[in-house]
């Protein structure tokens, strides 16, 4: 049971990092700005900050307080690896098959 709450945990916050990437991603392609230059920055904390909340979240509300460093280890790779695999594919997909020329621009 102990590991479905880390899994549980991670992919909640590595699906809402993987979305709010999307939307960064989606921003900067609505502004017909080539997303793939001006994804610097930000969309490197993105998934930093869903790991710090993940992490927080578990501490407080799972493990009433209380954490060990192998823990938030778990959960900040399964939060990331979720986030950042996610993003990607959906981000990969938006460059083969509905924009090909996004990637000559």
């Amino acid at each position: 049971m102990r590991k479905n709450i880390y899994v549980q945990v991670s992919a909640v916050f590595g699906l809402l990092g993987a979305v709010l990437i999307l939307f960064y991603f989606l921003g900067f392609y609505w502004l017909n700005k080539n997303p793939l230059l001006y994804m610097s920055t930000f969309d490197l904390v993105i998934p930093v900050i869903c790991m710090a909340r993940a992490m927080f979240y578990f501490r407080d509300k799972k493990m009433a307080g209380t954490m060990h460093f192998w823990e938030g280890l778990i959960i900040g790779f399964l939060t990331n690896f979720i986030a950042t695999f996610l993003s990607a594919l959906v981000i990969y997909f938006l460059i083969v098959f509905i924009d090909t020329g996004l990637l000559s621009r």
